[in-house]
């Protein structure tokens, strides 16, 4: 028996038949410099799911060719985050409808490799197809770590290779590449990020991308500061909370950032505002996020599930974010004890917050009718 039939045989007894379309899989192959690692596997047999990790696949594969493996590594813990001339084992896929041929690779002690081959379309320019690549990557977990165009007497294509902050399955790489196709024969292609994303983004230092594009409204609001050494600012904070907890998608607030208002009076995330260097700061940002803490779970009821108040780093600046994932129907509406009423605390009062926009509104007396009729005297 060969040992293109011997790698078979392993792969089904470990993980039952895999299953992958002909059409989207080329070959699986290991190779490098360690013996019996020359080795190509067609999928036309194998059952590959796409609902499969990657490394699941490798850890089948890894002890066939006594191939050492992490199964993640963060590629900002290192100093390279493709190594030359190493063992590896990679899965490609075959060319996709949408003009998007993506490619994984794991190095031994590196991170998954995650390569996207895109036609080229006239319409779009690299800058900004860069910007697509980074935006849409970012929505599938994958950082961009290199960019570039590749022409030759047969095609024009941009190559964009990345990592995984956060291993997604195979699915996640084959929606990254059809969506990179839609966006590099789109000639206007809007950008919109959802709460999760954005937390996602500016916890893996992807700033950057968000600059100019992430607008306050519904879901994302921005603060210079955060000052919750009064009873009325820690009411007004525990509003802005709420009102996330109370709408739709959840919500994100990121406390040491700065807009800018754009023509129709919209306001966007332009630059970093960082705590740490801001004078109307006592004490640290991670007491500030404890402060935070204890507000919202103080003033709001019922507890906000879910809720996470964190600092993040980026080289040697410092901002808070407040990220609120979306909220079970059963839980709505949450409510903030304590109002302020021309500029005085009252602790017996409480509101319910909404989001509107980019404006924090209280509910009026109808919509809390039409929120509690129902609820109170259901038998």
């Amino acid at each position: 028996m060969d040992r293109d039939m011997d790698m078979r045989a392993e792969l089904q007894n470990s993980h039952g038949k895999f299953f992958i379309n002909e059409m989207e899989c080329l070959n699986i192959f290991a190779a490098g410099s360690k013996p019996n690692l020359e080795v190509s596997l067609e999928p036309a047999v194998e059952q590959i799911p796409v609902g499969v990790k990657f490394s699941e696949i490798i850890a089948t594969l890894g002890p066939i060719f006594d191939f050492q493996s992490t199964e993640f590594a963060d590629v900002r813990e290192l100093g390279s985050w493709r190594p030359p001339d190493v063992d590896a084992i990679c899965l490609f896929f075959g060319m996709r409808d949408s003009g998007g041929n993506p490619c994984l690779t794991q190095y031994e002690d590196y991170p998954t490799s995650v390569d996207f081959s895109i036609i080229v379309h006239p319409s779009v320019a690299e800058a900004e197809m860069r910007r697509r690549a980074e935006i849409i990557c970012l929505k599938h977990g994958i950082r961009v770590a290199d960019f570039d165009e590749h022409q030759d007497s047969y095609e024009h294509r941009w190559n964009i290779s990345g990592v995984w902050t956060e291993e997604g399955i195979l699915r996640e790489v084959l929606d990254t590449a059809d969506e990179l196709g839609l966006a590099a024969r789109t000639p206007s292609w809007p950008a919109s990020f959802t709460p999760a994303e954005v937390l996602h983004a500016v916890r893996h230092g992807l700033i950057d991308i968000l600059k100019g594009e992430l607008r306050e409204g519904e879901c994302f609001d921005a603060k210079e500061f955060l000052d919750l050494s009064q009873n009325s600012a820690k009411v007004e904070f525990a509003k802005d909370v709420a009102q996330f907890a109370n709408s739709t998608d959840g919500g994100l607030l990121l406390v040491g950032a700065r807009t800018k208002k754009l023509e129709g009076g919209e306001e966007v995330f332009s630059k970093l505002a960082p705590l740490n260097k801001n004078p109307r700061l006592t004490g640290s940002p991670a007491k500030l996020a404890q402060a935070a803490r204890d507000v919202a779970d103080r003033y709001i009821y019922p507890a906000v599930s879910g809720i996470s108040i964190e600092v993040i780093r980026f080289r040697d600046e410092e901002v808070l974010i407040v990220y609120i994932p979306p909220q079970a129907s059963q839980l709505k509406p949450f409510i903030v004890h304590g109002e302020t009423v021309s500029g005085k605390h009252f602790g017996e009062f409480f509101s319910i917050p909404m989001r509107r926009g980019d404006s924090n509104l209280p509910v009026t007396p109808k919509e809390l009718h039409r929120l509690l009729s129902g609820r109170l005297w259901v038998s």
